[in-house]
């Protein structure tokens, strides 16, 4: 539970914070190592594929996401990646976390959270989904592994 707790907290405070700008360049920056385009590696996830990128102002960075939706995968759209370190210190930035808000979109309102992290070879991403569309559907969270496109 007290996990949880500071999962939930991790993740307002995150969101909070907001983009975090780096003077540094690409080559070095701590958003280099999410950079390109992923795919899950179980094809029946319903998280298809993320794509990191720089935006044209070299300053910020972007990713955007698919689900798995029929007869073709929903572009989640394109929102900004946020590096998150374990500690107010810490400069490593071993996390990245996106939020996507979809209010409204195909008659659903809810927002999805993203926690990235790199290991070894392997995306892995825990996204927490909380719905405010009054369904009555459960807030959940499910993980994902997810390998670079070649």
């Amino acid at each position: 539970m007290i996990k949880l707790k500071f999962f939930a907290l991790f993740l307002i405070l995150s969101y909070a914070i907001g983009p975090v700008t780096f003077a540094q360049t690409a080559e070095s920056s701590p958003h280099q190592k999410f950079l390109g385009n992923w795919s899950n590696i179980d094809p029946a996830g319903d998280l298809v594929k993320v794509q990191v990128f720089k935006q044209k102002d070299g300053k910020h960075w972007q990713i955007q996401a698919w689900g798995k939706c029929e007869p073709k995968n929903c572009d989640w759209g394109k929102v900004t990646l946020n590096l998150v370190g374990s500690s107010i210190s810490d400069k490593s930035f071993e996390y990245g976390f996106a939020v996507w808000e979809f209010e409204g979109r195909s008659k659903v309102d809810m927002t999805t959270y993203l926690l990235l992290k790199i290991d070894g070879e392997q995306l892995v991403i825990e996204k927490i989904t909380i719905f405010s569309d009054g369904s009555k559907r459960s807030n959940y969270r499910s993980f994902y592994l997810l390998k670079r496109e070649k």
